[in-house]
């Protein structure tokens, strides 16, 4: 198939609204997702733009990426974010409780902005290295399976919330993301687990559930920041 045969089977632009409490690695899983490295120290985002585009199988897909900042000093810019983007990405940290009560409370207002069961949405669990990954991974495995018993009353013991294992604690956030129709991801921005995984499944909720295939993906970005610098990556 030429490159003109696989353009004309362009999607629409999507435009990518990534959001979360401060210092849950928003930053972080984007310059990853744009193949640049892991940084340790936080610098807080007051708002940055990527554009680019990328192939899902034959399909060439257009991406507008909103980072957002951690925390809206103006609720009508937070609105505004929401008003104009049509798919999210809500981005909580394993090790940050209080950080999942945000995502919860940011589904909240977008649900007052949109209707969710008609948008892309991914609840992201991020900084999976900070816990056992290896559980995580098989996780993530009965996760995809649909394999996974939610028995979260089983863990709410009287031994009290502090002695609830990361695991358990997943498994109660993931009842309450369900609930919500939302989709579900665990992640680690620094090793680079699940992150093209996130942005992928935002485009392949445009395509019929039929598919089940995971087609080959090529990425090709270009930059944009504040300062007019751009730069373009192949993933």
């Amino acid at each position: 198939m030429t490159k003109h045969q696989l353009d004309t089977n362009c999607s629409a632009i999507k435009s990518i609204a990534v959001m979360g409490a401060a210092k849950t690695g928003k930053t972080n899983l984007i310059s990853r997702f744009l193949g640049q490295s892991f940084e340790e120290r936080h610098n807080p985002t007051v708002e940055d733009y990527h554009i680019g585009k990328f192939y899902l199988g034959e399909t060439l897909c257009h991406m507008e990426i909103t980072d957002t900042s951690g925390s809206f000093e103006f609720p009508a810019m937070e609105r505004l974010t929401m008003e104009k983007s049509d798919a999210f990405i809500f981005v909580y940290s394993l090790e940050d409780e209080k950080s999942f009560e945000h995502v919860k409370m940011s589904l909240k207002k977008l649900k007052e902005v949109k209707d969710i069961s008609k948008v892309p949405i991914i609840v992201v669990c991020n900084k999976a290295d900070l816990a056992n990954i290896v559980s995580l991974r098989n996780m993530q495995m009965r996760l995809d399976n649909d394999d996974v018993p939610i028995q979260c009353s089983l863990y709410r013991e009287s031994r009290g919330e502090s002695s609830v294992s990361k695991e358990h604690a997943i498994c109660a956030q993931l009842e309450q993301v369900r609930a919500l129709g939302c989709e579900f991801l665990l992640t680690s921005a620094k090793f680079r687990w699940n992150v093209n995984r996130i942005f992928q499944q935002l485009f392949r909720e445009r395509k019929t559930n039929t598919e089940k295939s995971s087609p080959k993906t090529t990425f090709l970005f270009k930059i944009k920041r504040r300062k007019d610098a751009s730069r373009a990556k192949t993933i």
